[in-house]
């Protein structure tokens, strides 16, 4: 296998900071942070006429702080301050995605690499010395294909496993809720009538000639929304006596005392896990008392809206930090449906939870097979005789911005503009993007898809150029704005 290093590969330019734009419009540009290398989950945009512009061809990194050695590609748009654009030199000769995602692979050579005491920051040198393996176009094309499907199965698992964690918040909002008409019927009391309420052991807790035993201790990082991380399980030594005063027992609720205020009161339900395991002072142990209390109800009850409102008023809060104490959480008021109700509920969650536990070993399975999968192909050990060359791969990755379509350059003029301003005075009666009423547009000057005609099946950019037309001056038909729940630029008929 020939190597080349990235370094003779790619031209490196740093971003620069840009300032976001409170009222965006059509000719606004995104701007890039390190979250959306990540995803596209908020967009911002700018109107600052310069900076350092990224395409779907470039491979973006982020150069300093916590996330350094992220990489994103497939983005279009300003790159922020802390993000580095990648340009490939001859494009002819590498494929972005499958250098983006060889990238990818580096990321733990990116950070032990990295300088910086505080603040990593991406060694150049470093950088430029990564090798890359020479394939022919083609093949880079097919290798990113296997990988992106390997990628798509990884994210459909994740996301089966967040519709199980989404169905058991609706049942739980079905059946407790205030749509369930015997909601104001049910009893309401604090939480320590129903339940014993105990702080963990603390932790460095000095001791005088006392015989210690080691024993594992549930930490605050065990403890999540509704499941335990036991990936690394630490132990303490204490005397016999904490041993069984902090004993957990099956049925226990773990709360967290303290965390991100949206994180407050965090927990999850012990079912003896871990023989002889105790909890250290960080967390709260919920027992219940009697028999009318199912702790996978009260469980749930923590975790939804009523309990981390009330943990939220409850809570002191310091430096972005919330913690709750002993008395808030035992004058918690606890809801009291019918113990059947509470169980039908349990059995549920068990049988979703199971479910969810066969994915998340599914899921973890996937990802091994994709480590094993992208180092056999960089090493140019995969048999990709059958793959497909697919060079619309890139087209997989969420888009900033949609590509205009390519029409040819005779244009036969079916529609005037009279006709598609008429037609966008019916069809925007209530907001929608761009590209949604160009669509719409198409439907109702009943445009033939499958005509031979050129006439570009109405033709984009002049539609473009009558709705640029509509936004300017003082008698203009049309407005935008951001759209903050939907995260892009939409249009509407000027009030």
């Amino acid at each position: 296998m020939k190597y080349e290093t990235l370094g003779n590969i790619v031209e490196v330019s740093k971003g620069r900071k840009h300032n976001p734009s409170e009222t965006p419009n059509l000719k606004s540009k995104r701007i890039i942070g390190i979250n959306d290398l990540r995803n596209d989950a908020t967009l911002v945009y700018t109107d600052d006429k310069y900076g350092v512009e990224a395409d779907e061809k470039d491979v973006l990194i982020a150069w300093d702080g916590a996330n350094a050695g992220t990489i994103g590609y497939g983005k279009k748009g300003y790159i922020g301050s802390t993000i580095s654009r990648l340009r490939i030199k001859n494009p002819k000769a590498y494929f972005a995605t499958f250098l983006g995602k060889l990238l990818q692979s580096k990321f733990e050579f990116l950070r032990s690499t990295s300088t910086g005491a505080t603040i990593p920051h991406i060694n150049r040198v470093a950088l430029d010395s990564i090798k890359v393996p020479q394939f022919e176009i083609s093949d880079q094309i097919r290798i990113a294909t296997v990988l992106a499907q390997a990628e798509k199965l990884i994210a459909k698992r994740r996301e089966s496993i967040k519709a199980l964690d989404e169905l058991l918040k609706s049942t739980f909002l079905e059946m407790f809720g205030l749509n369930n008409a015997d909601y104001k019927k049910w009893k309401l009391e604090p939480l320590s009538s129903n339940t014993e309420i105990v702080s963990g052991v603390t932790k460095g807790k000095k001791y005088k000639d006392n015989v210690l035993r080691e024993v594992p201790y549930m930490r605050v990082a065990n403890v999540q929304d509704g499941h335990l991380n036991l990936t690394e399980i630490k132990t303490i030594e204490v005397t016999e006596n904490e041993i069984q005063q902090y004993r957990l027992q099956k049925g226990d609720l773990l709360l967290t005392e303290g965390g991100d205020p949206d994180k407050l009161g965090r927990g999850a339900v012990w079912n003896n896990e871990i023989k002889e395991c105790i909890h250290q002072n960080h967390i709260f142990r919920v027992r219940v008392k009697n028999m009318s209390i199912n702790p996978v109800f009260l469980s749930a009850l923590m975790a939804s809206k009523y309990g981390k409102s009330y943990f939220l008023k409850a809570a002191k809060q310091t430096t972005g930090i919330a913690s709750i104490n002993s008395k808030q959480l035992k004058a918690f008021p606890l809801i009291k449906p019918p113990l059947p109700l509470q169980n039908q509920f349990a059995v549920i969650v068990s049988k979703v939870e199971s479910l969810k536990s066969k994915y998340t070993a599914s899921l973890t399975e996937l990802e091994n097979l994709y480590g094993s999968l992208s180092q056999r192909a960089f090493k140019g050990e995969l048999d990709l005789s059958n793959v497909p060359v697919e060079p619309k791969v890139e087209s997989e990755i969420v888009k900033t911005q949609k590509d205009e379509p390519k029409f040819e350059e005779d244009v036969i003029e079916l529609f005037s503009d009279d006709d598609i301003v008429s037609a966008i005075k019916k069809i925007l009666q209530t907001p929608m993007t761009f590209e949604k009423l160009y669509e719409k547009l198409i439907d109702e000057l009943d445009v033939n898809l499958e005509s031979e005609f050129p006439m570009q099946k109405l033709d984009y950019r002049k539609v473009k150029e009558i709705v640029f037309k509509q936004l300017e001056g003082d008698f203009s038909l049309l407005s935008q704005f951001f759209d903050e729940k939907e995260k892009t630029i939409v249009l509407r008929i000027k009030e």
